[in-house]
């Protein structure tokens, strides 16, 4: 048996042990809920506002003025709705954004768009990094990379600065490289639609007005993804799936700001749950899990985490035994 075999074997294992006894249960939380799907407009009609706030402060003059609590205000809309929206980009990949799965991946392809990227390419190196936690193939797992302390400690801070804009540089001739045919296929084609999309944008908005309304709220976005995906994988222990992944015990407000993706281990025991349930799945399997990592919040983790890099300390952080 591979290595990448194995690991797949101890994902599934891993499954088993949580999930022995209650498996109608998890199986009733992989159903899809019209409810929650409605509730998803709140997103980008939260963008949208964001961005009337933005054009009503630049119209009055004020657009470049960081100061005006008006312009700040949309600003902070507009970054929330954005975030969230990599977030319904994910479930899409999953492919529980929506039951149908014509409907799944436009809406997906639409918002990875708004995102600068392709929804294809995305999926793909998604998918791969499912596949491979935990093993040499992991593009998640510094280690995979190099073995000098100080050099991993330099990427997790890189991935905490810059990583989602380096992602959306570096993920199309990513995805050209690990694609078969069809994918390939896929991913040029999105981003040829991507370019064609701007390049009509920017005959009707001034691109002063689309960088004041759309980028400088996307680098806020940039710096929350990023909080979020070290947290997600970031000092935890690779090679045991209870371990590979945290989940954040954040507040309500920050679970729906979050689409509830705080609950990563969770995701990654159940991908095929949509992340609105996921909360349930974390109370049931709860007792049954005997060692994790976890912390109170992001700030928590940060704090953690900047002390640990002091001391080069790669002890899983926030670890938790039964």
């Amino acid at each position: 048996m591979n290595i990448n075999s194995q690991q797949k074997l101890t994902t599934i294992e891993a499954r088993k042990i949580v999930s022995v006894g209650i498996e109608s249960e998890i199986r009733a939380l992989q159903k899809s809920n019209p409810w929650h799907h409605f509730l998803y407009l709140i997103f980008p009609l939260m963008a949208v506002v964001g961005v009337a706030v933005e054009v009503n402060a630049y119209t009055q003059g004020l657009g470049w003025n960081f100061t005006t609590v008006e312009y700040c205000l949309g600003v902070i809309l507009v970054a929330l709705g954005m975030n969230a929206m990599f977030l319904l980009i994910h479930e899409g990949v999953h492919d529980i954004l929506f039951p149908s799965k014509w409907l799944n991946d436009l809406v997906a392809i639409v918002m990875a768009i708004a995102g600068f990227v392709s929804f294809s390419a995305y999926r793909l190196m998604h998918l791969r990094h499912h596949e491979h936690l935990g093993n040499e193939n992991d593009p998640d797992d510094y280690h995979n990379y190099t073995n000098n302390a100080k050099l991993i400690w330099l990427l997790h801070y890189n991935r905490l600065l810059w990583a989602t804009i380096l992602y959306l540089i570096f993920v199309p001739s990513l995805a050209w490289r690990y694609g078969n045919i069809q994918e390939r296929l896929k991913v040029v084609s999105e981003y040829l639609l991507l370019i064609v999309t701007y390049i009509i944008i920017w005959q009707f908005v001034p691109l002063k007005l689309f960088f004041m309304t759309w980028i400088v709220p996307f680098i806020l976005t940039n710096f929350a993804i990023n909080i979020r995906g070290l947290t997600q994988h970031g000092i935890t222990d690779a090679t045991d799936p209870f371990l590979a992944s945290r989940s954040i015990e954040a507040s309500p407000i920050v679970q729906f700001l979050l689409v509830h993706e705080n609950f990563h281990l969770e995701h990654h025991l159940f991908p095929n749950i949509p992340s609105y349930n996921l909360p349930k799945l974390h109370k049931i399997i709860l007792p049954r899990i005997n060692r994790r990592v976890t912390c109170q919040s992001y700030l928590n983790f940060l704090w953690q985490f900047i002390r640990a890099s002091l001391r080069q300390d790669e002890t899983p952080i926030g670890l938790k035994n039964k």
